[in-house]
């Protein structure tokens, strides 16, 4: 009873403090004060709004609110990332989805004889790449390693942009080398599955608990990518929104710059990838595996780094928009990779 009764005091001499330090506020600084709080009250309202339809939008078009409010990496907030994994594939799609102890899909070998014979590879990329609502012997990386006779370390993430790739690849590469890759950097090809909403993805993302953001810095008419650690605006659905209408802008104005960014991720990832994975002067070859794009990538800009470009469609000769190719929501299904993987493997004599 005691320590309620010092409690109350306590607020009590607390709220007259404030109380008499308003009083002898001058009546400007009181009219600041209160637009200041009106205005606050509105971005948080507006904040209340944007998340509500959000959330709406994500109930009622994917069922996986769960998996892209939360959807995080290893240096983030690994638990939240597992937790809503498990419960979306599992519960809702009830799929045979398996990962390893660090959250991603496991190391794939098809052929336990082989798996040592040749250099494995690696996947990066989004969705696509992990195999949303596929199973496990239905993925790009299965199937990959049952015709190649390869071990397969799929990296690919959910809803995730080359900013997650860069972000494995350098600030938090002690993690993939140690904990992804089992301290292995003897790979003769790392593959990146490219969908055009990557682009989009670089300037406005899912609304996650943290995302890799990184600040594009311009100094003697170069530019080069500066991770910032913590970024609360990119947490905040305004902000969000903010850089949609941005993209949007650009997009219709200026396609040019937006390409533009996603070459300096390439380029910064290619870079890391050489410095990383050199052995005896010899590094993995970095393959673009053009999916699906939009008509306005420049791709001649990224062969001049050395940097693979194989279009599906083009080189592959898949007609990968066939119906068959495409699961209910947007994702290759098991057939795509069985059509697309031996070709690939033949292109890059695998």
């Amino acid at each position: 009873m005691k320590k309620f009764i010092n409690i109350k005091n306590f607020f009590a001499e607390f709220y007259n403090k404030c109380y008499n330090f308003i009083n002898i506020m001058n009546k400007k600084i009181k009219i600041i004060l209160a637009n200041a709080l009106i205005i606050f009250s509105i971005i948080l309202l507006l904040e209340f709004v944007l998340f509500t339809r959000e959330y709406l939008k994500w109930e009622d078009k994917t069922k996986q609110q769960n998996l892209y409010f939360n959807n995080t990496i290893k240096g983030f907030s690994l638990y939240n990332y597992i937790t809503t994994l498990y419960e979306t594939y599992i519960t809702i799609f009830n799929s045979n989805i398996q990962i390893n102890k660090n959250f991603f899909r496991p190391i794939t070998s098809y052929s336990q004889d082989n798996k040592k014979e040749k250099p494995p590879i690696i996947l990066l990329g989004c969705s696509f790449t992990y195999g949303d609502n596929l199973s496990e012997t239905e993925t790009f990386s299965y199937v990959l390693s049952k015709y190649s006779k390869r071990e397969i370390y799929n990296l690919g993430l959910s809803a995730r942009s080359p900013r997650t790739m860069l972000y494995l690849m350098r600030e938090n590469f002690q993690f993939t080398k140690e904990k992804l890759l089992n301290n292995n950097l003897n790979f003769e090809y790392i593959i990146y599955t490219y969908i055009y909403d990557h682009k989009r993805r670089l300037y406005v993302n899912l609304i996650q608990n943290d995302i890799p953001y990184y600040k594009t810095i311009k100094k003697d008419n170069n530019k080069y990518l500066k991770f910032v650690h913590y970024n609360f605006l990119n947490k905040t659905f305004i902000f969000k929104n903010i850089m949609e209408l941005v993209y949007k802008y650009k997009n219709k104005y200026n396609q040019k710059d937006i390409f533009d960014t996603f070459v300096i991720y390439m380029k910064e990832i290619n870079k890391e990838i050489q410095s990383k994975f050199n052995i005896n002067n010899k590094s993995p070859k970095f393959v673009i595996l053009v999916y699906i794009e939009d008509g306005t990538e420049d791709w001649n800009v990224l062969k001049q780094d050395n940097i693979l470009i194989i279009n599906i469609k083009k080189d592959l000769n898949i007609d990968i928009d066939e119906e068959k190719y495409t699961l209910f929501d947007g994702h290759p299904s098991k057939e795509a990779w069985q059509a697309i993987v031996p070709a690939l493997v033949k292109e890059l004599n695998l």
